[in-house]
């Protein structure tokens, strides 16, 4: 009892408040397209401008969906993309009719040569 003896501290009992610890995902954002459920795609600009900056970055072969019938805004600077193994593909398909647009900014993408 803290009242009996000055020295002692009260802690509460019971477990502490968990902590909010701010996270950042590498991985692009699942969503559902028309063309198949549960389909990895992106549909922001942040997300996918950290994804291609580290695969260019690296020298990675990759290729990058953009979510069908999406319009992604441009929050940021342009992306620079230092490597030619990379791919940008709107939705599954690949087709214009997919209708994905990148909007916004003075420069989406900046390509550079190594």
């Amino acid at each position: 009892n803290p009242s009996q003896n000055p020295s002692q501290s009260y802690q509460p009992s019971g477990t502490p408040s968990p902590t909010l610890i701010p996270t950042v995902s590498l991985e692009p954002t699942i969503t559902e397209s028309p063309s198949a459920s549960a389909d990895l795609c992106y549909d922001d600009w942040t997300t996918l401008s950290n994804d291609i900056r580290m695969a260019s970055a690296f020298g990675a072969n990759e290729t990058f969906i953009l979510c069908s019938e999406t319009t992604i805004e441009v929050n940021g600077s342009a992306i620079e993309i230092f490597s030619g193994n990379i791919t940008l593909q709107c939705g599954q398909t690949g087709s214009r009719a997919d209708r994905c647009i990148i909007s916004g900014g003075m420069d989406q993408f900046v390509l550079k040569s190594d």
